[in-house]
């Protein structure tokens, strides 16, 4: 497996200007700097972590599914029969079909990831849409939300996605992951903080992903260091210092997009697995 080309220049100041000035979502970051824990800047030139192998959201061999016996939170691998996204059935508490024209999102499947999984896709300036929601209980001194996702070209070079979000309940605290482009093959996660009583945060992550390529990725509450990481393959890529409350939260999927360059984007998510 080849290792991917670094960053092309792509700074968190810079993307932080051309976002003020969006065309088609205000892009808050608090008006802070890079809060990264250690090097979670964008051009450090390192190589992308491989895709490790992610257990399929299908059938396994024993006749079950990814989350068969997953001691977790939660757990949905987006493969239980009649599924839909017209409100229900459970697992997700909420589901929330905001979507404008052109965007649209549904459970199926793509060359991108052969199993059945949340397939979303948007054309230019979409709102807030198609976001699924979760209550989950955040006390714990660690949280850890797992998925597997795969990309394809995400906006244009001024333009970002954001797909993952955990709301904390009565706090007015977030803590997010999105993606920005950085070419033709290639885009670049980033993680925000969003916590009042703190300096919020932007910490972009150390290495390039291939689009339309399935990776692990987690977002991890660590409140005894205290810390918000993301990992890519099991390797942390990104993470910003700062204490979470404690505060049960909502795990939203889906996307906000926003930017100056809102040409179009994909997002492929499956096995999304909460643990403590």
């Amino acid at each position: 497996m080849r290792a991917l080309a670094p960053l092309l220049g792509i700074g968190a100041a810079a993307f932080a200007a051309a976002a003020a000035a969006a065309a088609c979502e205000a892009f808050d970051d608090g008006g802070s700097s890079d809060g990264g824990v250690g090097d979670g800047g964008a051009g450090d030139g390192a190589a992308a972590p491989e895709a490790g192998p992610a257990p399929d959201g299908g059938p396994a061999p024993d006749g079950g599914t990814f989350c068969s016996g997953r001691a977790g939170v939660f757990c949905d691998d987006f493969e239980q029969p009649g599924r839909g996204l017209d409100g229900g059935p459970p697992p997700w508490d909420f589901i929330r079909l905001t979507a404008g024209p052109g965007i649209t999102g549904e459970l199926g499947s793509t060359a991108a990831m052969p199993s059945r999984h949340l397939w979303i896709r948007g054309s230019p300036k979409p709102p807030e849409a198609a976001m699924l929601l979760k209550a989950v209980p955040a006390s714990a001194p660690k949280l850890r939300v797992s998925m597997r996702a795969a990309f394809d070209e995400i906006l244009g070079q001024n333009g970002a996605v954001t797909f993952a979000r955990l709301e904390l309940r009565g706090t007015g605290d977030r803590v997010q992951v999105s993606v920005i482009r950085e070419d033709a093959t290639r885009v670049r996660l980033f993680l925000q903080t969003f916590v009042p009583a703190t300096p919020s945060g932007i910490a972009y992550g150390k290495a390039s992903l291939d689009i339309r390529r399935p990776y692990e990725i987690e977002l991890e509450l660590d409140r005894s260091t205290p810390a918000v990481r993301l990992f890519v393959s099991g390797a942390e890529t990104a993470a910003i210092a700062t204490a979470v409350p404690n505060a049960d939260a909502d795990l939203a999927l889906g996307y906000s997009a926003y930017g100056t360059d809102c040409t179009g984007f994909g997002l492929h998510l499956d096995d999304v697995l909460v643990t403590k």
